[in-house]
């Protein structure tokens, strides 16, 4: 992971050279996340998975250069004069403990539909954030969670609906920010179908290999009484896969 960003600023003064300071923060380091799943055989045709994942808090060395510049503007163009910068490793930066639990139950029927089942919980501890060794109080910890499903028809190749996946989902959790001494909330809901996309070039593969994912989310943030603020929000999510087969040698040309 690397981010960098820029401040730069300009200053005018008609009785001397103008000054241009630039402060810039680049930062980088590496994330791991590390996890644990256990699938559990309930029948013939059904299944659970348990499933534990997680990261520790991550400390990043930030490098923070800033530089004066003493400069002439003309009409097409910035002159430099003269420079002087100076550069700060000291500070470190914390990113937060994290930790996802799931569960999820496959059961298929005689026909051979199939149904999945999970829910999720995710905790972060924003509390623990520092930014440049300084810890901002603005950030509490927070938690999601999160239940949802899919289901998958009998496939029967002259039905198209019946080779379409759908998916549904709720959620709820709180913010990782507090204003006003407040812990906003968030849930919301979403509904979504995979449809598949035929190759008919395709003969030892299944013919049904990319696909076209569309979600639609339905949403709430915030609480515009205690924490002023408040956001409804309503979004479409597309996705594309696009699958072929590839290396292979033709026989005729």
């Amino acid at each position: 992971m690397e981010v960098y960003y820029t401040n730069l600023t300009l200053f005018k003064d008609v009785n001397t050279f103008d000054l241009r300071n630039t402060n810039s923060t680049s930062l980088g380091n590496m994330t791991w996340d590390a996890g644990l799943q256990y699938k559990l055989g309930l029948g013939k045709r059904t299944n659970l998975t348990l499933g534990l994942s997680g990261q520790t808090a991550i400390k990043i060395k930030p490098q923070r250069t800033e530089v004066w510049e003493r400069v002439s503007v003309g009409t097409f163009s910035i002159l430099i004069e003269d420079t002087t910068s100076s550069i700060d490793t000291s500070g470190t930066i914390t990113l937060p403990m994290t930790i996802n639990a799931g569960i999820q139950l496959k059961t298929t029927n005689k026909k051979g539909a199939t149904w999945l089942i999970g829910t999720n919980f995710k905790y972060t501890q924003w509390s623990k954030f520092k930014s440049i060794d300084n810890i901002d109080t603005s950030f509490t910890n927070n938690y999601r969670f999160s239940i949802g499903g899919a289901f998958f028809p009998k496939k029967e190749v002259k039905k198209y609906f019946s080779n379409m996946v759908y998916n549904f989902g709720i959620h709820y959790g709180t913010s990782k920010l507090k204003l006003n001494n407040f812990q906003d909330s968030e849930y919301g809901m979403n509904f979504g179908v995979i449809m598949f996309i035929k190759n008919p070039n395709l003969s030892s593969l299944p013919k049904f290999v990319s696909q076209i994912s569309i979600t639609f989310e339905l949403g709430k943030n915030g609480n515009i009484n205690k924490s002023l603020i408040s956001e409804n929000y309503f979004r479409i999510l597309t996705g594309f896969t696009l699958n072929d087969k590839w290396f292979v040698k033709r026989k005729f040309n």
